[in-house]
């Protein structure tokens, strides 16, 4: 598959998920992104499956990052009456970071994905905000009922997928940061121009 050119105004990336993917919800999602006043410069996107190594480019471990998260499984659990140790043979934070990034990694590389760069129409920094305040919040049972997370990804939430022992399957992604949507860009084959 070839590169694609980005445009070298502030962007961020949008990734629609294997479980949207399968639910052949894509279309509807770029539909919506775009009648909120995003646009996709170049309009094209790249469909394609990740390798294990290209899901650690675009989602890379980071210490900070799995100490975090790892303390949100480890109290989830806790408030679930399930030990760590049992499961895991560790509360340590990071190394339960270390688990459910791999849980993230399965996700991402279980089927094909959609991703394309995003831009606002100022062609600002601004569009990482403005675009994940229209994705929603990371668990779409506690996104607002207007975000697409909520439309999209409706009954699931980051407790069942504890429960379950895997990643949250919230079908959209988006940058968190202009270095990390640089990042992303790299990882997915996109190119500047």
């Amino acid at each position: 598959m070839g590169k694609i050119a980005i445009n070298s105004a502030p962007f961020s990336v949008l990734v629609i998920k294997p479980d949207l993917i399968f639910k052949q919800k894509g279309h509807q999602v770029l539909g919506a992104v775009l009648k909120k006043g995003f646009d996709f410069g170049n309009r094209k996107v790249v469909h394609k499956t990740l390798d294990i190594e290209q899901a650690k480019l675009f989602y890379p471990f980071d210490e900070v990052w799995g100490k975090k998260i790892g303390g949100k499984l480890k109290s989830a659990y806790n408030e679930l009456s399930l030990s760590c140790i049992e499961l895991f043979n560790t509360e340590n934070d990071v190394e339960l970071g270390k688990i459910v990034i791999g849980w993230v990694w399965r996700y991402i590389t279980s089927g094909p994905i959609t991703a394309v760069p995003v831009y606002n129409k100022e062609r600002n920094e601004w569009v990482i905000n403005q675009l994940k305040d229209t994705v929603g919040d990371t668990d779409p049972s506690e996104a607002n009922e207007k975000t697409l997370r909520a439309l999209f990804c409706p009954g699931e939430s980051l407790l069942l997928a504890n429960k379950s022992q895997r990643a949250i399957e919230n079908g959209i992604h988006c940058s968190a940061s202009i270095s990390d949507a640089l990042r992303e860009a790299e990882a997915l084959g996109f190119t500047s121009h």
